[in-house]
């Protein structure tokens, strides 16, 4: 008796066929979605020859330079550490398309494309290797900077070894420098003794002399931007006192208060327009102090003056 044909099983074979059949070309479909989508990300370019300085043909790098000898297929690896989940994409960056372009070969021309439109394959560096038969090519890593349209060249000559990366900054990573303080900032010191605000100070000696130390942004200050105000009760204006530049970082002046008293003294330096105050001290000059010994000396001489001539006097009288 014959068997009941079964459509059910027709349908899984039918199923299987056309999912296999579908694979290739959704591979391919995906690849060409991914390059409409990104058309101008950053772009490792393979080139894989056997170098022959006595062709005209390979490869012309933008500044010039001829990667002289004939392309061949050869197997590719990049891979970044640490690793990411995202691979590169590979595509036709001249043609948007996979025509002869394989995930880790270079095709009979010698050239294969790796992309990178994700910000996380970006900014980072990527190491990369050829495998020819049974020789093996490497190189420096190569930094994939986030710019539109930016393609870096890879060229490998399978039969020196000799490796060209083009543009020859692309095998180094930035370094980021420090940023340049956008303030200035230091402080003041007084006869060597360091004042700040709402000092006070008591002194006899008149020469009064005044350092400044700048702890940031010394490129920003320069001669006349340090200076004094200073103010005595009595005086209808305050005076301006500049320190002169003894380095970078350091400017001083002596200045001799002109008469005892009670002087406010304001030391400020000037940035970007705007006067900065680090020092005011409240300062007292005392008068000459009286000289003792010649106070005593005085009323002394009359004393003996006097008792010598009362001496003198009652010996007349007898």
């Amino acid at each position: 008796m014959a068997k009941k044909f079964n459509p059910s099983s027709l349908a899984v074979v039918l199923i299987v066929v056309g999912v296999v059949l579908m694979v290739p070309y959704a591979q391919t479909l995906l690849r060409l979605l991914t390059t409409a989508i990104y058309p101008d990300y950053p772009v490792i370019q393979f080139f894989v020859y056997q170098g022959d300085p006595s062709v005209t043909s390979g490869y012309r790098l933008e500044n010039g330079t001829l990667l002289a000898g004939h392309g061949v297929i050869s197997y590719l690896e990049v891979w970044t550490d640490p690793p990411i989940d995202t691979d590169p994409v590979t595509w036709d960056g001249e043609q948007h398309s996979t025509t002869q372009r394989y995930w880790t070969y270079t095709d009979q021309y010698g050239l294969n494309w790796f992309g990178f439109p994700f910000d996380v394959q970006c900014n980072r560096t990527w190491s990369w290797k050829v495998t020819y038969g049974a020789e093996e090519f490497t190189g420096p890593g190569v930094y994939v900077p986030f710019i539109e349209g930016i393609t870096i060249v890879v060229g490998v000559d399978v039969n020196t070894g000799a490796v060209h990366i083009y543009p020859e900054d692309a095998v180094e990573e930035p370094v980021e420098q420090p940023e340049t303080p956008q303030y200035a900032d230091g402080y003041f010191t007084i006869n060597g003794e360091r004042a700040d605000e709402n000092s006070e100070i008591r002194i006899s000696d008149p020469d009064l002399q005044f350092d400044f130390y700048v702890t940031e942004g010394e490129t920003f200050l320069r001669m006349g931007d340090v200076f004094l105000r200073i103010y005595k009760e009595g005086w209808p204006n305050e005076i301006k006192v500049n320190l002169e530049n003894q380095s970078s970082t350091h400017y001083s002046v002596i200045y001799t208060l002109p008469e005892p008293g009670v002087y406010v003294i304001r030391g400020c330096f000037e940035h970007l327009g705007t006067v900065h105050q680090v020092l005011s001290v409240y300062t007292v000059l005392e008068g000459e102090k009286p000289d003792w010994n010649l106070l005593m000396f005085i009323p002394g001489a009359a004393m003996t003056t006097c008792g010598f001539a009362l001496h003198i006097k009652s010996r007349r009288r007898r």
